[in-house]
């Protein structure tokens, strides 16, 4: 995955893999960033995590369908795969 791939306009966003409020327009995507200002190690242990908490509250936050929890759990494992 390249940085460029990450560099997305807030009309391609969507709630999954690119959720607007994740996207600035002109800027890369947040977790791109903190990659950059961070390093990837701490991005790796944050998608583990996130991935994690989604899968265990996946179905019992109000107004959030299962599906979508377990979509974004899967979206921050395959970040990290993305990587290796």
């Amino acid at each position: 995955m390249t940085i460029e791939e990450f560099k997305i306009s807030s009309k391609e966003s969507n709630n999954i893999d690119h959720p607007k409020h994740y996207n600035n327009d002109g800027r890369y995507e947040c977790i791109m960033e903190m990659e950059v200002m961070f390093g990837h190690e701490a991005v790796e242990t944050f998608c583990k995590l996130n991935a994690y908490k989604y899968f265990y509250r996946a179905g019992n936050k109000d107004g959030e369908a299962k599906e979508k929890d377990i979509a974004k759990a899967q979206w921050y494992l395959n970040y990290i795969m993305s990587f290796k």
